[in-house]
């Protein structure tokens, strides 16, 4: 008598493994301190030189990037997931923003350059904040080995450029001002890897888990059926 069990059973284990993979996707927090540098005068209402600022941002590493025409170059266009930081008392929230890469860029060395965009946070004057900017900059060319989004980042003693800046816009239809921003150099970096599993994982796993149980069930079936 033929038996039919085991093609259920090869594929629950099958979805059961391919449901407790690790999921590719993961979420990385780099956590900046520093302090203000450099003020221009249109906002230097609020902003004056050695005001603290702290900042986290959140980056998936997963994220699809465009390639440059320059080999040594990358977009992650899409790449920050969101944010938020301080500067003194002045708080604000990033919703969403992009990563630049440069791997031994004989122009711009080893780079990675983290722009949060979407920001929520209070206007100064006529002035409404745009974008914030992360700056690591490595003149020697030995803080990346490739173009792909990183997982960890050297000490920041190991770059020669690392600093940040905030800029702001003026309320549409006033004009540019490029006084409008503060900025500074960086004292602290700190940089946090945590795997976020993606839903058809899961789903997987669950129905990885409910065909072995129909198996197991249809098992104790066929043995207490009787012998012809």
């Amino acid at each position: 008598m033929s038996f039919w069990l085991p093609k259920p059973a090869i594929l629950g284990i099958a979805l059961l493994w391919f449901g407790t993979a690790p999921a590719h996707a993961v979420m990385v927090d780099v956590t900046v301190t520093g302090l203000a540098t450099d003020v221009g005068i249109g906002v230097a209402s609020v902003f004056s030189v050695g005001q603290s600022m702290s900042a986290t941002f959140t980056y998936d590493s997963a994220s699809p990037g465009i390639p440059s025409l320059i080999l040594t170059r990358k977009l992650y266009p899409s790449a920050v997931t969101g944010g938020s930081f301080a500067i003194d008392g002045y708080l604000g929230s990033v919703a969403a923003g992009r990563i630049n890469l440069a791997d031994d860029d004989p122009t711009l060395n080893d780079r990675f350059v983290l722009t949060g965009v979407g920001i929520t946070a209070a206007s100064i004057l006529t002035h409404d904040p745009v974008s914030f900017t992360i700056l690591l900059e490595d003149a020697s060319q030995a803080a990346f080995s490739s173009l792909d989004l990183p997982l960890a980042l050297p000490d920041l003693g190991s770059f020669t450029e690392r600093s940040w800046q905030l800029l702001f816009t003026p309320v549409p239809l006033l004009g540019f001002d490029p006084t409008a921003f503060v900025g500074g150099r960086l004292t602290t970096l700190e940089i946090r890897v945590h795997a976020v599993p993606g839903p058809a994982a899961a789903l997987l796993l669950l129905v990885g888990t409910g065909l072995l149980a129909l198996l197991a069930r249809a098992k104790h079936m066929v043995g207490r059926r009787p012998n012809a």
